[in-house]
């Protein structure tokens, strides 16, 4: 089965990581073995290609998710 990441993102002032008001922050969550969660987060600027960027982190947590269970 495909596991569908529970993915969040903060742009700028959205960030509950002080002083991160001009980056964007995405985090993604996802099952390991042994009801572990792993986490993945990217941290970058507010203007990047947030389209890119997803679908980076969604492949991530996919091959990771596959390699690791």
């Amino acid at each position: 089965s495909q596991v569908i990441p529970e993915i969040r993102i903060f742009i700028g002032g959205e960030s509950p990581v002080r002083g991160a008001s001009d980056e964007t922050i995405m985090c993604a969550k996802y099952p390991l073995p042994r009801r572990v969660t792993g986490s993945l987060t990217l941290i970058g600027p507010t203007r990047m290609d947030y389209e890119k960027n997803l679908a980076l982190i969604k492949y991530t947590v996919y091959y990771l998710t596959q390699h690791n269970n």
